[in-house]
Order: C-alpha cells, then structure tokens, then sequence
C-alpha cells in the first residue's frame, strides 16, 4: 500500500515534498520546515552595501537573521547561492544575495 501526498488546489506535489504553484514557482514553505522571510527594502538596502564576497555570519548579521538559518537554507538548497573553500569556508556573492533577497521582498523594490 502506497500513501501519496494530496497537495492543496491549486498545486502540484513535487519529487522533494515542496508545491508546485499554478505559475510553475516552488513553494518551499513546508519544506525541512524551513519559512522565507519577505525581506524589507531596507534589508535589500544593506544588501546593497555587502563586499563583494561574505560570509556566512555577515550575510545573516546584514539580514539580520541567524547564521544557523541562512546555512539551513543553504543545506535545504533554497535558492541563495553560495560556494564553498578548500578549507570548508562558506561564502556568499553580492550578486546572488541581492537577486535572492529581491525575489523575497515584500512589496515593490
């Protein structure tokens, strides 16, 4: 007996257990129980002011969030690109912040 997962209308399940919407974009909200923030202007305008290359704590500390929750996003593959060092060091480009924050800020940019 197989149990299949029943999406909400309006959606589609997925192969990761994330919706599909009518327009095609993921809804990752219940995925590893992790939530996207709506990010404020003022947010994307911090962002703004990020080196080049970050860290993972001065990209959460210029969010304003935990370290922990941006690596979660990172592990759970969300959507904020990231590269990793020989040595294990995680970094973030400015421009992939930006574009990622832009997508999730809440109200026009």
């Amino acid at each position: 007996m197989t149990i299949e997962k029943v999406a909400p209308a309006g959606t589609a399940a997925t192969r990761n257990g994330s919706e599909s919407t009518k327009d095609g974009n993921q809804d990752y909200s219940s995925v590893l129980g992790l939530t996207l923030p709506a990010f404020t202007l003022k947010q994307y305008q911090a962002v703004k002011t990020l080196p080049k290359k970050c860290t993972e704590r001065v990209l959460a500390s210029t969010l304003g969030v935990p370290a922990s929750l941006v690596a979660a996003w990172r592990r759970a593959n969300i959507g904020l690109a990231s590269s990793v060092g020989l040595d294990g060091s995680v970094s973030y480009r400015r421009g992939d912040v930006l574009s990622f924050v832009y997508r999730h800020v809440g109200g026009c940019v």
